[in-house]
């Protein structure tokens, strides 16, 4: 037997928008107290309101109060989300009721004992949520029928949330809960616990059902996941042969124009008629198959959001005013051959469709230009995507934050020649301490007088968010574009997997369209694979980007950058930097807040062992090796110089001994070439021994024991 629902969705007649605001309050916080993880979610849609909602603390009182000012910051957003990460959700978004019904008992007959919820939008899809202790990402199988129609099975994991309650994206009816039992009446540690092995003998045996109904496994988008050739793609091409509807150049152009403007307006600066002028134009562009129409309604949503007008007039309006447009500009579909200007770069193919102008050169027109093809000089293309990797605590966010402010001032970096101009720096991780970088980089240079720089601290999903963020550089520069945006890091601002083609493929295309937006160059920063070897993840960013730049630390501790490979530019370059302390200020308690600023390194690990020679030269080598291998930072000491890494005298004798220092096998003559070999390098002042550590001193002419 049902029982009586509180849901405030379902309530008849609807209640007024502002007792719904309270009643959503009070139940996302009773759900918080019940062990959930509640985010706003934008009413009749599927997206959070919060940019940085993975991973924002959800607190109430006696802690600070992150849920109740929800309703005033954002009051299109009354849908209630539920994060999944230790609330995995699995989706069974099968449109065929009696296959839904047999991937259902599937879970079932697999779940430990525990209270079984189920949540319904547009039946016979439903998703039943659990509970785990140990996170894990999203594991998905999508399958397509004889008739077209696309079905899946996902488990909603790490970095996903569904709608708990509130109103369906497609229907536009209230989400229910079966027999009324929703998870404000069951408590997080009542639901049924599951793990990760549990998720995937679910996706594959559900995979197993699906098939057995006749229907072929596809991939994410509804492809193939197989058709015989490399990665699935006809010839190992990384397009498919033709463009959907719905992804015109033109029409992508059109839509990043008009929302890029909307959301730069202000209050009675007309916003509601530019929406409804927008939605009417862009709805032309979907009439003629050059735009998605779901794509253009989320994105004007979006950006009356972002210019206030869903705050002030609500979503019920704003949607009336999209729809408005919508209606107008479909039955005037865009017939660019009569009347209308094609977009710089095409013509019209006599259809009323454009094409793109493709000039062909002729060879005696084939001569360079004069102006530099630099931002900064054979290190920093001036237009494109640049990657600059390392492994954590290399320092490459360090050394980015430097370049771009050198950057934005004109300065030239290390006797490399600049392109100056505005610099975006987005720190999609750590945001706060960019504050004190940015500080010490003030005291240290005696900045007296602004740069054009500017910090974007909170995180993004790119490829969903890229419009928003082309819109507040425009918006906030004004008539000036930036020359380099930096996106510190790629894991920051993805949403979906460094590892798949289709993930990678789509952020590389938001980068590129901030690039090709501004006519700039975007540095994107990356960690490093397991092996150290390359970048993580899938090799379409080497592969797409124009120049690559390594970071390591060396035996010094120096910041060591060097340009991989460059794109029609020259390779090898080096930069060699230091961290420097500088204090900066105090805290509450009066203690003293520092920071770091990177200096140029007077000289490298390299430089300074190519002083020794023959054995010397062997045994140096080897103590760089050991202390990339074995070596750590000891505590502090007057006789050993701060942060240097050292080994232990004995692991480099071990070392040189296992190499070739001595050619001989007798242990009195590899001991006797060992201690000489030290000796020499101590009186070059290479290295430092105190003790039982050995460092490499990197002031070559005097010792530092």
């Amino acid at each position: 037997m049902a029982l009586q629902t509180d849901d405030p969705f379902l309530a008849s007649p609807p209640i007024p928008h502002e007792r719904l605001r309270i009643a959503v309050t009070a139940r996302r916080i009773a759900y918080l107290k019940l062990g959930y993880e509640p985010i706003p979610v934008l009413s009749g849609r599927k997206r959070p309101a919060l940019n940085n909602w993975q991973d924002i603390p959800i607190t109430v009182p006696p802690d600070e109060d992150v849920i109740t000012p929800w309703g005033e910051t954002y009051p299109g957003a009354l849908s209630t989300g539920i994060r999944t990460r230790y609330t995995p959700g699995f989706d069974i978004d099968i449109k065929d009721q009696k296959v839904a019904d047999q991937v259902e008992q599937a879970l079932l007959n697999m779940v430990p004992g525990g209270t079984i919820l189920k949540r319904v939008g547009q039946p016979p899809k439903r998703l039943i949520p659990f509970r785990c202790t140990t996170p894990f990402k999203k594991i998905s199988a999508t399958f397509k029928a004889s008739d077209e129609t696309v079905h899946k099975v996902e488990v909603l994991a790490d970095g996903q949330q569904f709608v708990a309650e509130g109103i369906h994206e497609t229907t536009q009816q209230p989400y229910r809960w079966a027999d009324n039992v929703n998870p404000l009446s069951v408590a997080h540690e009542h639901l049924p616990l599951v793990d990760e092995e549990l998720a995937r003998r679910f996706v594959a045996e559900a995979g197993e059902i699906m098939k057995r109904a006749g229907w072929s496994e596809v991939g994410a988008q509804g492809k193939p996941k197989n058709n015989g050739k490399p990665n699935g793609r006809a010839n190992g091409n990384t397009e498919t042969a033709a463009k959907a509807p719905g992804s015109s150049i033109y029409g992508r152009t059109a839509l990043r124009s008009e929302c890029a403007k909307l959301a730069a307006m202000d209050k009675d600066s007309g916003r509601n008629n530019q929406l409804n002028s927008a939605s009417f134009n862009l709805h032309q562009l979907v009439a003629s198959g050059d735009l998605d129409q779901d794509e253009v309604r989320d994105q004007l949503f979006a950006a009356a959001e972002k210019n206030g007008l869903v705050g002030e007039d609500g979503v019920a309006s704003v949607r009336a005013t999209i729809e408005s447009g919508a209606r107008a500009g479909a039955a005037q579909p865009r017939q660019r051959g009569k009347g209308a200007t094609p977009p710089s770069g095409q013509q019209d193919d006599g259809g009323g469709r454009t094409q793109r102008k493709l000039p062909l050169v002729p060879f005696h027109q084939l001569v360079p230009g004069t102006s530099s093809p630099y931002l900064v000089k054979a290190l920093i293309p001036r237009t494109g995507l640049v990657a600059v990797w390392g492994p954590p605590k290399c320092g490459k966010s360090f050394w980015v934050f430097d370049l771009a402010l050198h950057v934005a001032l004109g300065w030239d970096y290390r006797g490399h020649r600049v392109l100056p101009g505005p610099a975006v720096y987005c720190a999609f991780e750590g945001a706060e301490g960019y504050k004190a970088r940015a500080a010490a980089f003030r005291l240290k240079h005696r900045i007296e007088t602004e740069p054009p720089f500017y910090l974007l601290p909170m995180r993004l999903d790119l490829v969903k968010e890229h419009p928003a963020l082309i819109a507040a550089i425009q918006a906030q520069l004004g008539g000036e574009r930036p020359v380099l945006v930096a996106l510190d890091t790629l894991n920051r601002s993805i949403a979906g997997s460094e590892s798949s083609d289709e993930d990678m493929t789509a952020y590389l295309n938001a980068a590129d369209a901030i690039a090709e937006a501004f006519g700039c160059v975007v540095v994107i920063i990356h960690h490093c694979g397991v092996d150290g070897t390359r970048p993580r993840g899938h090799t379409s960013l080497t592969g797409t980007v124009v120049a690559q730049l390594a970071v390591k630390r060396d035996t010094l501790n120096n910041i060591v950058v060097m340009v991989e490979w460059m794109k029609d530019g020259p390779e090898g370059e080096v930069v060699s930097s230091r961290l420097e302390t500088v204090e900066v200020g105090t805290d509450e308690d009066g203690e003293a807040i520092t920071s770091c600023v990177v200096r140029p390194s007077e000289v490298t690990a390299g430089a300074v062992g190519r002083k020794a020679t023959g054995a010397a030269k062997v045994a140096f080598d080897l103590l760089v090796k050991a202390i990339a291998e074995s070596g750590e930072v000891p505590p502090a000491s007057n006789h050993i110089p701060t942060n240097t890494r050292t080994c232990r005298t004995s692991a480099w004798r071990s070392y040189c001994y296992a190499g070739t220092v001595s050619e001989s096998d007798n242990p009195d003559t590899k001991q006797k070439a060992f201690v000489r070999a030290a000796k020499q390098l101590q009186t070059l002042g290479i290295i430092g021994i105190w003790n039982d550590n050995v460092w490499v001193t990197g002031h070559a002419g005097h010792s530092r024991t």
